[in-house]
C-alpha cells in the first residue's frame, strides 16, 4: 500500500474530503510537461482510470479528454492548433510514445491542492494508444505503466546466460537488459538466492524474459513504487504469502454493499508437481501437498513439466516453485467485489485489508488481500473498487496457463482480468503568440508581489489572485488563495496578514510586518516553466521601512519534475529596501530556466530586522 499523506488521513478521519488528480504529458519529446487540469486555462479532463491485477505485467492508465475547446484542439491531427504549435511549430503536446504521469491528491473538505507536498506521483509511463475519433468531442489515452516499455522491446539476438557453475539470477536479468540497451537497472531489496546455471535465451520481450525467469521462483517482476528514491523502479520481489497483519482496516462505513461475494472450488489446488530435469539430463518430479486443504476439499492435484533445457534443475529449487503455486492456489479463494464508499487511491494489488464486520455479509471481521483494484477519477470524485482474495497471492491466472491437469479442463477462478493549476494558484498560460500585457500588478507593502512573464516563448506566468481578494477561506486564517506562508505565521496580528486598507486600485494587499524579528516569506503556489526559456518578473511594492538592514527581496526558486527537489539555490530578481509612502514598481528583472527545472514558485522575503 502506498503511503497515506498526513492530510489525507486527517480527511479520512473526518469524513468530509475532496479529490483531485492531474494527468501530466510530455508535451515535446524532451521531458517538458505540462499539466491537463489547467492548460490553455481549461481543464481537459473528463475521466481518469487506473487498473492493476496480480496478472498483470502491468499497470493501465485510461484518460478520457475533451478534444476540442472553442478554436483549439488537443488532437496531434489537427496541425495548426494553438496547442500544436506551442513549440513555434508543429509538434503534438498528445502524442503515442510519449511519457505521461498521474498526480493525485485527497485533502480536507474546502482545501485545494497548492503546495508540491499536497500532489503525490500515482502513475508513470507511456502513451500506446490515442484515439480522437467519434462525435462526443472525446480524445481518449491508454497509457502502460514503464513495464509497458519492456514488454514491447523485443531481445533481437539469441545469447547464451548463465555460467556453468551457477551464477545469480539477479546478474543475468541485469545483464538481458543491459545487452538490449534498455538503459534500465534492476532492484533487488533482496536476494533470492537462486544460482543458475547455462541457458539460450529466446527472442521475446525483455519484460516477458525476466518474468518468466522470476515465475520459476514464484516471485515477481515488475515496476513499483520505491519509497526510498520516490520512484518507479522495475523490481525482483518476493510477494509477502505468509503476510497476517493488515496494511489497513476498512470500516464499514467506508466499504459499500459488496457486489459479489463467492467461495469457490474452482481452480483450487492443493498437490502441486513439478517435474524438471536435473544436472545429469535426468528427467525428475517433486510434489508438495497443503494437508489441510486436503482434508478440507479433497486431494486436487495439478502437474507443470518445465522444459528440458529449462533452469530448475535441483530438487530445492522445484520444491520453491511448486511451493509457491501451491500456497497461491490451495486456500479457499474468496473473489469479493467491493466497491469503496470513499475513494483510496493508495490502494495496490497485493495489499491485505481487514473489513469490518457489518453484520449483512458477515457477522467478523474479514481480512482479504488484494487482486485487483480499479480507481476511477471523474467530476471531482474518485470512485475505488477492490477485488480481493483470501490471502495475498503472487498469481492466479498465470500459474493456471502453466498447469497441466489430467482428466479435466482448467478453470480459472479469477476473472478480472503550459500549465497546471491547482485552484486559483500561479499558472502559465500560453497566449497563442502574443505576450501577455506587461505590469501586472500584486499589491504588497513590504515587496510581496510580481508577475512572471516567459520572455521567450511569449508564454505568460501569472497568479490568478493578482490582489490577494480571492479568499475562499477565512482571510483572519488562512493566506490568499494560491499563496502560502513559507517562513513565519500567517494570521490577522502574526508575520504575514491581508491589508484591505492600504492597497493599490482599492483591492487587497499581503503585508510582511515589521512587528516580524525573523525571516518571513511568502511563497506562491508552484507553475510550470520550461528549461532555457527566459522568465521576466515585476513587482508593485510601497513600504515604510526605515532600518538600514531591513532588507527585502524578490526570489525565484526552481524544482525539478517531482515538485520537491530544488534546482540549484534561490535565483535573487531583487533585493532592497522597500521604502516610501507610495507604490512602484521594481526594475523589471529576468532569469533563465536552469536545465532540469520543471517548476518554479516566487518568493517574497522580508529581512530579519
Amino acid at each position: 500500500m502506498r503511503t497515506v499523506p498526513a492530510k489525507m488521513e486527517t480527511a479520512l478521519a473526518n469524513g468530509a474530503l475532496g479529490h483531485f488528480a492531474m494527468v501530466a504529458v510530455d508535451s515535446d519529446g524532451g521531458g517538458t510537461f505540462v499539466g491537463l487540469d489547467n492548460f490553455f486555462d481549461t481543464d481537459w479532463q473528463r475521466q481518469i482510470t487506473l487498473e492493476d491485477s496480480i496478472d498483470n505485467s502491468c499497470e493501465v492508465l485510461t484518460v478520457e479528454l475533451s478534444r476540442a475547446r472553442e478554436l483549439v484542439s488537443l488532437n496531434p491531427l489537427i496541425q495548426y492548433s494553438a496547442i500544436n504549435q506551442l513549440w513555434g511549430s508543429y509538434v503534438p503536446v498528445i502524442t503515442t510514445g510519449r511519457a505521461i504521469q498521474l498526480y493525485v491528491s485527497t485533502l480536507p473538505y474546502g482545501q485545494v491542492p497548492t503546495l508540491s507536498a499536497d500532489w503525490t506521483l500515482r502513475f508513470s509511463g507511456m502513451i500506446d494508444e490515442l484515439d480522437p475519433g467519434g462525435r462526443d468531442n472525446t480524445l481518449r489515452i491508454v497509457a502502460r505503466d514503464l513495464g509497458g516499455t519492456l514488454i514491447d522491446q523485443c531481445i533481437e539476438e539469441q545469447r547464451v546466460y548463465g555460467a556453468v557453475a551457477g551464477v545469480s539470477v539477479e546478474s543475468q536479468m541485469q545483464q538481458i537488459l543491459t545487452d538490449n540497451s534498455t538503459g534500465v537497472t534492476l532492484y533487488v531489496p533482496t536476494s533470492p538466492s537462486w544460482n543458475v546455471l547455462q541457458w539460450a535465451q529466446a527472442k521475446k520481450g525483455v519484460l516477458v524474459a525476466l518474468r518468466e525467469l522470476a515465475d520459476q521462483l514464484g516471485w515477481q517482476c515488475r515496476y513499483r513504487w520505491d519509497a526510498g528514491t520516490s520512484a518507479f523502479r522495475l523490481t525482483l520481489f518476493a510477494p509477502d504469502r505468509a503476510k497476517t497483519t493488515p496494511d489497513r482496516t476498512i470500516t464499514n462505513r467506508q466499504y459499500a454493499a459488496i457486489d459479489s461475494l463467492k467461495l469457490s472450488l474452482a481452480g483450487r489446488r492443493n498437490a502441486v508437481q513439478v517435474v524438471y530435469t536435473d544436472a545429469t539430463g535426468t528427467r525428475q518430479k517433486v510434489t508438495v501437498t497443503n494437508a489441510t486443504a486436503i482434508a478440507r476439499d479433497g486431494r486436487r492435484w495439478c502437474e507443470i513439466a518445465e522444459d528440458s533445457n529449462g533452469n530448475i534443475n535441483t530438487s530445492t529449487e522445484a520444491n520453491k516453485y511448486a511451493q509457491a503455486i501451491c500456497d497461491d492456489l490451495s486456500e479457499a479463494i474468496v473473489v469479493a467485489e467491493v466497491p469503496m464508499r470513499v475513494g483510496f487511491w493508495p490502494a495496490e494489488i497485493r495489499d491485505l485489508y481487514r473489513f469490518a464486520a457489518d453484520g449483512v455479509y458477515t457477522d467478523a471481521d474479514l481480512d482479504l488481500a488484494v487482486t485487483a483494484v480499479k480507481h476511477i477519477w471523474a467530476k471531482g470524485d474518485l470512485k475505488t473498487s477492490l477485488t480481493v482474495g483470501g490471502k495475498v497471492a503472487g498469481a492466479y491466472k498465470n500459474w493456471h496457463r502453466r498447469i497441466h491437469q489430467t482428466g479435466s479442463s482448467e478453470t480459472d477462478p479469477s476473472k478480472n482480468n503550459d500549465e497546471v493549476g491547482t485552484g486559483d494558484s500561479s499558472q502559465a498560460q500560453p497566449n497563442n503568440g502574443s505576450v501577455p500585457t506587461r505590469g501586472s500588478h500584486y499589491h504588497d507593502p513590504h515587496g510581496t508581489g510580481a508577475g512572471m512573464q516567459d520572455g521567450e516563448s511569449a508564454s505568460g506566468v501569472q497568479n490568478k489572485n493578482q490582489g490577494f481578494g480571492s479568499q475562499s477561506r477565512e482571510a483572519r486564517v488562512f493566506a490568499p488563495d494560491g499563496w502560502y506562508v513559507g517562513t513565519g505565521a500567517y494570521g490577522w496580528a502574526a508575520d504575514v496578514t491581508v491589508n484591505t486598507s492600504t492597497n493599490q486600485g482599492g483591492g487587497c494587499a499581503a503585508e510582511l510586518r515589521a512587528t516580524a524579528t525573523a525571516v518571513v516569506e511568502l511563497v506562491s503556489a508552484l507553475f510550470p516553466v520550461t528549461a532555457g526559456v527566459v522568465y521576466t518578473a515585476r513587482a508593485l511594492l510601497q513600504g515604510n521601512s526605515t532600518d538600514a538592514a531591513d532588507t527585502h527581496k524578490v526570489l525565484l526558486r526552481y524544482y525539478q519534475i517531482n515538485k520537491t527537489t530544488q534546482v540549484g539555490p534561490d535565483v535573487e530578481l531583487w533585493s532592497g529596501r522597500a521604502t516610501g509612502s507610495s507604490w512602484g514598481h521594481i526594475p523589471q528583472v529576468d532569469s533563465k530556466a536552469p536545465p532540469t527545472a520543471r517548476w518554479a514558485c516566487l518568493v517574497f522575503q522580508k529581512g530579519t530586522n
